[in-house]
């Protein structure tokens, strides 16, 4: 389905560029402030499903966003007092695209500052000062999710397994669960990274070796680690694990069974929660890129850095990068581009 490619990204950017406008995003209206603004959430009104096989399915419904106090966040549900006092919003907590808290400790306004402009080690004390004093469990556990993100992103990796370690102790939501520092792209290679993978491959928590897997996937301990996430992609007592080792192993799929293979994990992907997505979708994305098929991959990478569940998030700009970049490539490519009509 190469053919109209680039009339298919402009539609993707423009519809999603709608909802961010008329919706909102995370963060979107400024500074959140607890106490002072109230808290935000993205989410879908039912389970999103996918569409053809050679076609990534972006939105069939519209996103909605809704503004109040959160009242409860678990593995399993949502509520949420609406600032206009209406009604009490329930949702299944795989519904949640994105939740961005109000805060009102200067410690987090710190932090969050810090980690929106990349000073990722500097964000880390402020963050944690604030964690410190005790919010709500959902809020404790919002803090470590972005501490875990800033300490990989830092080269503070054995710090973002324990991290990864506590919260998979307390049980976290698909929507943070989907915001942790996992490797769904082939990451830089960096030997602390792997040292620090080593010593938790065989941690107690799946999540951590789930992260450790990642980690050590495209080096000399990729066996071991495949062997790791094969394991971990029959734990039936943790589905959410298993589907997401099962998608992390797409990694080591040779790029010639790409086209043979892209079908089937489309459909995988549709059974993870949405929050979740924007990871496999990576790996789909540099799946294509190596089976050199630039114009499926730009999609896939659009997807990933636009239906991420956290906007700012270190993994979500290197994925509009790589569509930048593919892009810019493609226009390069006058063979490449068809007419369209």
């Amino acid at each position: 389905m190469n053919f109209g490619w680039r009339r298919q990204a402009v539609c993707l950017g423009g519809c999603l560029l709608a909802w961010f406008l008329v919706c909102g995003g995370p963060n979107a209206g400024g500074s959140s402030l607890w106490g002072a603004e109230p808290d935000r959430i993205g989410y879908t009104p039912q389970r999103l499903v996918t569409g053809p096989p050679d076609e990534p399915a972006w939105i069939p419904q519209p996103l909605i966003t809704a503004v109040g106090t959160i009242e409860r966040l678990d593995q399993d549900r949502l509520t949420l007092r609406p600032v206009d006092g209406g009604e009490r919003l329930d949702l299944a907590a795989d519904q949640l695209l994105w939740v961005d808290p109000g805060w009102d400790d200067p410690d987090a306004l710190a932090g969050m500052a810090a980690y929106r402009s990349g000073d990722y080690a500097e964000a880390i004390p402020p963050l944690l000062a604030a964690l410190k004093r005790r919010p709500p469990l959902w809020r404790q556990q919002w803090l470590s999710v972005r501490m875990a993100i800033a300490a990989c992103e830092a080269g503070r990796y054995p710090a973002a397994l324990e991290l990864t370690a506590q919260l998979d102790r307390i049980g976290l939501p698909a929507v943070m669960v989907g915001q942790l520092p996992f490797a769904w792209q082939r990451p830089v290679r960096d030997p602390r990274r792997g040292a620090a993978a080593r010593a938790k491959l065989a941690a107690k928590e799946p999540l951590v070796q789930l992260m450790a897997a990642s980690y050590l996937l495209a080096g000399s301990e990729g066996a071991a680690a495949d062997a790791t996430l094969a394991r971990l992609s029959q734990a039936g007592e943790r589905p959410l694990v298993a589907r997401m080792a099962d998608a992390l192993r797409w990694r080591r799929s040779p790029p010639a069974r790409t086209s043979e293979r892209a079908p089937r994990w489309q459909e995988k992907l549709g059974r993870l929660p949405i929050a979740v997505r924007w990871g496999p979708m990576m790996v789909i994305a540099e799946r294509w890129q190596a089976a050199a098929e630039p114009e499926r991959a730009l999609q896939w990478w659009l997807a990933a850095g636009l239906l991420a569940p956290q906007r700012g998030h270190p993994a979500a700009r290197r994925a509009q990068q790589q569509a930048a970049d593919l892009l810019q490539q493609l226009e390069r490519s006058p063979e490449r581009l068809p007419e369209i009509e």
